[in-house]
Formats: structure tokens, C-alpha cells, sequence
């Protein structure tokens, strides 16, 4: 209900993006945009699915960035980000991308960049699944980052889970 990021952590194989992805899907209210992370993802792909899942409002001096009204009024937008721990960083150390989800949750918005005009995001939310950051080429996130998204880890299933998952496909 808080509606502050989320991040699932495990070894590969543990079915953190399947587990997360259904049950986003299964709620109501909820529009879900899947982005694959990569070592050269930037913060434009965020910007590029705001386009695609989002309107600009004027409301009073402000301008706001919420979901589509065609997706429904009170339907939040939840950006999940798989394989959030692979983009590098640059020359600074800093993870731009990870640096502007941490503005947008921190700030509530951001600077657009064609007109200089601060926008206020509304109803939308950032997920995340990652290997662990000693896993080959991940890194480690950053705290300031981390400070605003809980980290839940997840392991393997036990035996008797993956008979009960297994035999029911037999």
C-alpha cells in the first residue's frame, strides 16, 4: 500500500521475475511496464516509457506525469526494472539510471529537459529483481538508492515445492 520500490534478490533460476510479474498482473488498478536492464541502460529508457504509459497534466502552476487516463483514473503505473543491478557506472562511479529512479522516488519528479519545467509524478511505482552483486558483472547499487527500496531475498525452492510445481505439469 506505501507504494515504495521493491527489489527481489536471488540466484538466477529462483523466480524472482515470474513470481513478481504474476502477481503484478493479478492485481487490479495496476499497468505493468517491463524493462530488461543492461549494462548500458540509461535513464531515457524511463523517459521513453513514461511516453508510452503516460500523459503530462497542467494542473494549477504544476505540470504532472501520471498514467494514461485510458488505463483508467486510478490506475498506477509499476516500472519493473529486471536485472536493475546491471548497468555500469560511469567515470564518476554513479549509475545514472539507478540515480534518476532514485530522484523520481526521493523528489517526486523531474527536470524536463525541453523546457526546464519541473514535473510531478503521480501513481507510479518502480519494482526491481536482481542476481546477487557478486554474481559476473553485476554491481553493487547504490545505499542512497537503497535507503528507499526494501531488498527481499529470494532462494531456490525446496524439494517438496518443486515436486508439488513439477508433477503438476506431469
Amino acid at each position: 500500500n506505501s507504494r515504495m520500490p521493491l527489489i527481489l534478490c536471488g540466484p538466477p533460476g529462483s523466480g524472482k521475475t515470474l513470481s513478481l510479474t504474476s502477481v503484478l498482473q493479478s492485481m487490479q488498478n495496476i499497468t505493468l511496464a517491463s524493462l530488461n536492464f543492461s549494462s548500458g541502460t540509461t535513464p531515457e529508457i524511463i523517459l521513453k516509457t513514461f511516453s508510452q504509459y503516460c500523459s503530462y497534466y497542467r494542473r494549477g502552476k504544476s505540470i504532472v506525469l501520471e498514467p494514461m487516463e485510458s488505463f483508467g483514473t486510478n490506475n498506477w503505473l509499476v516500472v519493473f526494472c529486471d536485472e536493475i543491478n546491471l548497468p555500469s557506472k560511469d567515470m564518476y562511479g554513479t549509475q545514472r539510471v539507478i540515480m534518476f529512479m532514485r530522484q523520481l522516488v526521493e523528489q517526486g519528479g523531474f527536470w524536463r529537459e525541453e523546457d526546464n519545467m519541473w514535473v510531478k509524478i503521480n501513481r507510479i511505482q518502480f519494482v526491481g529483481a536482481c542476481n546477487p552483486p557478486s554474481d559476473a558483472g553485476r554491481e553493487k547499487m547504490s545505499p542512497r538508492f537503497l535507503r528507499h527500496a526494501p531488498i527481499l531475498l529470494v532462494d531456490f525452492p525446496s524439494q517438496e515445492s518443486m515436486r508439488q510445481i513439477y508433477g503438476t505439469f506431469n
